[in-house]
């Protein structure tokens, strides 16, 4: 077997495609969601994952000021204020960008930026002087002032790195697998690896001894292959090192590091350097060929978060382990010498050897990129980027729906932020609130504001659910003493006692649908909202009765079903909300059943253990398209899954009224909503008031 296919051998095993560390909370087939239509970005898909990440900063950084942000042409990289995220988030990048912006969160929670930054330059700089002054101590010409900084700072970002990345692990074990996920993309490389076990990489070179330094976290490093190298390994110490507190801590150490390479990168030769040890006294150091400090000894460290462990071989089965024995080195491992691997460097590199080199040269690259902060990352334009904040602040969202075999995004919404309407990102469904009050006002059909009149009268109507009722029986042969009838003791009464029943008022959860079709602009939509905002003003009124109002409609970029709360009594008060409420428009389709399906959960959590009443409004027949899946809702299988999903809410003891505002298509309405469908004038306070009173009175 050729010597190159022995040590291939030796080293590969079967690869496992390792498991999402998400997959176990994530649901999954939000990956497997198809591109939509029309959209560059999936602004939704990537405003959850902002969320999710910025939730583990949270928690693993303790502090709730740091925010995550996708790079854009606002920001590209973390400052020691921010942690900024690729937009690049499909499945297999999702882990390592959680450990990416962990590894970034807590470098702002622990790394101090004004050091480092002063560091850097060489005007306020006291180290660049220190190293100045040793390497003129060492009678060397001086590197350029800029490649000494450079050259610090890099050593500095390989120990900050261990330090910071070990607080993770230590304070935070639950989030271990995400960091692991960043290190196997970043430095569990199998080509460094292979590099490594067949000491390519023993120049005393610069390059070289950042490359060993760099991936002292690889099982396989080399402690012998370049002169002190064993030395540095013992300052930085990375299984102790917690006991470097700051990141003054890490400067000294890069220090003495930095002085151990500046000495043996100038005087290195085959045998023998000067070099001084760790605290820069000067003696020297005789490099040596054996077993120790080399592989052996670098494999007692067993800690999981400072050995990657032997990363997959699979990149390396590419035909190149079957290759000439002409493309071997003479000098190459037997099988019974694994070892005693020798010097190659000085040797004619083969083909294959020098393409290993390249690209290993790549993977370090990368390492060096990610120990910088310069890693490319994808970006967002500003015009996304306003639209993924958009959602974020409406909390937005996909429930998957699985329909005749096809998986359909719902989007979901919560709120009404200033952002949301400045995004355009509910497209015609939400305009300028402002402007459109204006417009609304000037037609003398101010709808909203005549909702909140009827509702002020309707209210009152309704308050009598608020009082707390109570029935005092008394003269009862037992029950507690009522004082009152004492005295008849005497007489020789012993009926004296009496009871009280209290019936207290249950809370209550109104939620109101609108149907937002483009079907429903006009007198429907100016009716739908009118009575809405009514109830909703009477609720505000009634102290044990919460209310909600959402819409349903579509989203076109990225195209969706569109389930909108634009109302929650819960979390913001009537006074507060009804001005947004002008900027809600009818517009798009007529997703029902898809919509009620897609809040169905958050339904019946609002409704635990209270009354709870799901009003709908709308003008007719659901109808719904997505031409790049090849979905069509409508027709009887439309009607069937709306019927479904009302069934489903009467199952859970939700008590449903739907009120019909169209001109026709009265008989698809009333196959939905059977016995609880309403045919009535909305704009008939007492019609509305009795059937209201119907459906609070229902058992």
């Amino acid at each position: 077997m050729h010597k190159l296919s022995n040590f291939m051998a030796r080293t590969s095993y079967t690869y496992q495609p390792p498991k999402s560390v998400s997959s176990f909370w994530l649901d999954q087939s939000e990956f497997e969601t198809p591109q939509l239509a029309g959209s560059s970005v999936d602004v939704i898909k990537l405003s959850a994952y902002k969320r999710a990440i910025s939730n583990f900063v949270r928690i693993v950084t303790g502090r709730t000021d740091i925010p995550v942000l996708y790079s854009s042409g606002r920001s590209s990289y973390t400052d020691g204020n921010q942690v900024v995220i690729s937009a690049n988030l499909e499945d297999e990048n999702f882990d390592p960008t959680v450990g990416l912006a962990l590894h970034e969160g807590s470098h702002v929670l622990l790394s101090d930026f004004s050091i480092l930054k002063t560091l850097m330059d060489p005007s306020t700089s006291n180290v660049i002087d220190l190293l100045l002054q040793f390497e003129k101590s060492l009678g060397i010409e001086s590197r350029p002032v800029a490649q000494i900084a450079e050259s610090i700072k890099d050593i500095i970002n390989v120990i900050e790195d261990r330090r910071i990345d070990r607080f993770v692990y230590d304070a935070a074990p639950g989030y271990r697998g995400y960091y692991q996920s960043m290190y196997d993309n970043y430095f569990n490389s199998d080509k460094i690896t292979q590099v490594l076990m067949l000491n390519l990489k023993n120049k005393p070179t610069w390059d070289n001894y950042m490359f060993h330094i760099i991936n002292f976290t690889n099982s396989r490093r080399k402690l012998d292959a370049l002169p002190g190298l064993n030395i540095i390994w013992d300052l930085i110490d990375i299984p102790n090192i917690n006991r470097l507190e700051n990141t003054n801590d890490s400067i000294a150490v890069a220090i003495e590091v930095y002085k151990i390479i500046t000495a043996n990168v100038q005087y290195a030769t085959p045998n023998q350097q000067s070099l001084p040890k760790a605290g820069g006294t000067g003696e020297s150091f005789v490099p040596t060929n054996s077993a120790e400090p080399g592989a052996d000894d670098a494999e007692t460290v067993s800690d999981p978060n400072l050995d990657g462990g032997v990363p997959s071989m699979e990149d390396a089965a590419d035909g190149d382990a079957s290759d000439s024995d002409n493309d071997i080195p003479d000098d190459m491992p037997d099988d019974d010498t694994p070892d005693q691997t020798e010097s190659i460097v000085d040797e004619q590199l083969t083909p294959k050897e020098k393409k290993l080199l390249e690209h290993a040269d790549k993977a370090f690259q990368k390492q060096k990129n990610l120990l910088s902060g310069n890693i490319k990352k994808r970006k967002l334009t500003n015009a996304d980027t306003t639209r993924v904040e958009a959602a974020a602040s409406a909390g937005m969202d996909y429930e998957v729906l699985t329909i005749n075999g096809k998986r359909i995004n719902c989007a979901v919404a919560y709120g009404t932020s200033n952002e949301m309407y400045k995004s355009g990102l509910l497209g015609s469904h939400f305009v300028n609130p402002i402007k459109a009050r204006a417009r609304i006002v000037n037609s003398k059909s101010d709808y909203i504001q005549q909702g909140i009149v009827l509702g002020t009268i309707l209210g009152k109507r309704l308050k009598t659910r608020d009082e707390e009722r109570s029935l005092k029986t008394t003269r009862l042969v037992s029950g507690k003493i009522d004082r009152r009838l004492i005295s008849e003791l005497g007489f020789g009464s012993d009926r004296v006692f009496a009871t009280t029943l209290h019936n207290a008022v249950k809370p209550a959860m109104i939620h109101i649908s609108l149907d937002a079709s483009g079907s429903m602009a006009g007198d429907e939509w100016r009716s739908a909202m009118k009575t809405a905002v009514a109830i909703a003003k009477a609720a505000s009124m009634i102290q044990s009765l919460d209310c909600v109002i959402s819409i349903r409609g579509t989203m076109h970029e990225p195209a969706s079903p569109l389930m909108w709360t634009v109302y929650d009594s819960r979390k913001e008060s009537f006074a507060a909300i009804k001005d947004k409420l002008y900027g809600v428009q009818a517009s798009g389709s007529t997703p029902e059943g898809l919509c009620f399906e897609a809040i169905m959960k958050q339904l019946i959590t609002d409704a635990a253990g209270k009354d709870a009443y799901f009003i709908n409004i709308c003008d007719g027949a659901p109808t719904y398209e997505q031409r790049h899946l090849k979905f069509s809702y409508t027709g009887k299988m439309a009607l069937d899954h709306t019927r479904k999903q009302v069934e489903r809410l009467r199952k859970e003891n939700i008590k449903v009224l739907s009120y019909f505002v169209g001109n026709y298509g009265y008989s698809e309405f009333l196959y939905m909503y059977g016995k609880d469908a309403r045919n009535i004038n909305l704009e008939n306070l007492n019609s509305l008031a009795v059937t209201l009173n119907e459906l609070f009175e229902r058992k």
